[in-house]
């Protein structure tokens, strides 16, 4: 920071007086007044601008994983869709519309009725893949978020606590999205592998090892192990939504509040809009555990519109401001540098102060 800069600098100036054995009055004399850096204004005088244009190459890095991500999960679905039902028109207009045909089906899922369960555990099988891609690509857009996060919190005032708690939140995102990821990444390889067991494939009503006839069996409890296990990521994904919602209200407030020439009141407004959208998700996904039918969809496509279209443009348009509030230059800068807003944005890094 500047007050460091200035110490460096000072220190500098006394360690060449006695290599060059300057008088002692003058010596006094230049310890007597404060640390200006000669031939340039006083660092108390300037401000620090600091390079973020590689953060910004991070940031679009970012916002593209969200997209990709957001398509894995498309994918998966519409695989995961087609290997359970029939692919004909009539078909899926009747899943889509018919609501008996969606309570009987959920009743009989509920009595876990092996007929439902096994094309749902080939459906699983299939989207299998494409969801752990979806889960990979969406951790490494998180944890490419971090970096970004940061460099906006020093530009906005590094200072404020509502900068901390802006950055917070996002890294917590960052740690939520890993922790999912491999959770998920074990859960489903092992569960995937234990559906294709002898056992759970069974349809002989005189073999010992099927239990169908009672009505619980190997098939039954398995499904019953995957719904608890896979609850634990549910919630993770509802925290998910609200600290996202929570860190982009802080983005705003610090705008609002503050007095920066780079971010702007339309950045401000965008980061309220997103950040009720993502409220609005938390809560539908909170709602989705008493009806899962009603609020399951409205949930994704809540989730959709936020993490293919509105984070992404958020990320970018924040990419943008970082190259903004870099100051200007062929190369990339490796430490702050000291600029003078009285001399036009004149820069100065430590590489000035050698040979004073």
């Amino acid at each position: 920071d500047a007050q460091a800069f200035a110490h460096d600098a000072f220190c500098v100036r006394v360690a060449t007086s006695f290599r060059q054995r300057v008088p002692a009055r003058e010596l006094e004399r230049e310890l007597s007044t404060p640390p200006a850096l000669h031939g340039h204004p006083s660092v108390s005088d300037m401000t620090v601008s600091m390079d973020h244009r590689a953060v910004s190459n991070v940031s679009f890095c970012s916002a593209i994983m969200f997209v990709v991500s957001a398509m894995f999960y498309v994918w998966g679905f519409t695989t995961e869709f087609s290997a359970q039902f029939p692919a004909s028109p009539e078909g899926l207009r009747d899943r889509l519309l018919n609501r008996t045909a969606g309570e009987e089906r959920m009743e009989r899922y509920m009595a876990l009725d092996p007929e439902i369960l096994r094309p749902l555990w080939t459906a699983r099988a299939a989207a299998l893949m494409p969801y752990l891609l979806a889960e990979f690509s969406a951790a490494v857009a998180w944890a490419m978020v971090i970096p970004t996060v940061l460099s906006t919190a020093a530009v906005m005032g590094g200072h404020r606590s509502s900068s901390t708690a802006f950055s917070g939140c996002f890294i917590a995102c960052a740690i939520i999205s890993l922790i999912n990821f491999t959770y998920q990444a074990g859960t489903v390889t092992v569960t995937d592998w234990i559906s294709t067991w002898p056992s759970m494939q069974s349809r002989n009503e005189t073999d010992p090892t099927d239990h169908e006839g009672t009505g619980f069996g190997p098939l039954q409890a398995l499904e019953i192990n995957f719904l608890i296990s896979n609850s634990r990521t549910l919630w993770l994904f509802c925290m998910d939504e609200l600290l996202v919602s929570i860190g982009l209200a802080f983005a705003a407030w610090l705008v609002c509040t503050g007095n920066n020439e780079y971010f702007g009141k339309c950045w401000a407004t965008y980061s309220i809009l997103v950040s009720v959208f993502s409220l609005c998700g938390f809560f539908v996904n909170i709602f989705r555990m008493v009806r899962w039918r009603e609020f399951g969809v409205l949930a994704g496509a809540i989730t959709a519109i936020i993490d293919a279209f509105f984070l992404p443009v958020w990320i970018v348009w924040l990419a943008f401001i970082l190259r903004q509030a870099s100051p200007p230059g062929p190369s990339y800068m490796t430490s702050g540098h000291m600029v003078d807003p009285k001399a036009g944005g004149v820069e100065m890094s430590a590489a000035s102060t050698e040979g004073v």
